[in-house]
């Protein structure tokens, strides 16, 4: 059994059905927790649409940046853009090999700055 599957069942969120990939919802944040390579693990959230009209996507990719240096010290989490490049997302890798304590504190810590992230757009 791997962290992702030890930490749902630990918390009682039901089965796994893709070992390598969980998604579930706290608080109004929709998690993604993932296995990247075998033993190191991701979660991941949505932050906010990336806004089509040019104008407006140019200045709050300004508006993230700003936030993201402003927060560098203060979080581990980065932000990033999801794959269909149609979002902004915040991000944290777990070291290899951490374990559920770990899992649980840095979920805990996305969700937060998740709220940071939403309020301060």
């Amino acid at each position: 059994m791997n962290l992702i599957e030890r930490w749902a069942q630990s918390l009682d969120l039901g089965p796994v059905s893709n070992n390598r990939r969980f998604a579930v919802t706290f608080d109004q944040v929709r998690l993604h927790v993932l296995e990247i390579y075998p033993g190191q693990v991701a979660i991941e959230a949505r932050i906010c649409d990336l806004p089509t009209p040019a104008t407006v996507r140019d200045r709050t990719i300004e508006r993230m940046l700003k936030i993201a240096l402003g927060r560098a010290r203060a979080s581990a989490n980065h932000v990033m853009v999801d794959e269909d490049q149609s979002a902004f997302c915040l991000q944290y890798r777990l070291p290899a090999g951490s374990d559920l304590a770990e899992l649980d504190l840095a979920v805990e810590r996305l969700i937060n700055d998740i709220d940071l992230w939403r309020q301060a757009l």
